[in-house]
């Protein structure tokens, strides 16, 4: 609901709380997603610092070698 264009950016980013932290590293680089809701984003990725960084980094491992 949040990345769907239609969704009114307030209630979109009030979604944002919601989401896993891989969806919100995918959403985060998506340019479909309005800006508003991006730097939502963003600023729950940040608040999630220490314990999504061992994941995150395992997760790019993972996703930059299947291409």
């Amino acid at each position: 609901m949040v990345p769907h264009r239609l969704t009114p950016q307030a209630f979109a980013v009030k979604f944002v709380h919601c989401l896993y932290w891989f969806d919100l590293v995918r959403l985060s680089v998506e340019v479909t997603v309005p800006a508003p809701v991006r730097r939502a984003i963003d600023t729950q990725l940040v608040s999630l610092g220490d314990v999504a960084a061992p994941r995150l980094e395992r997760w790019i491992a993972y996703r930059s070698s299947q291409r």
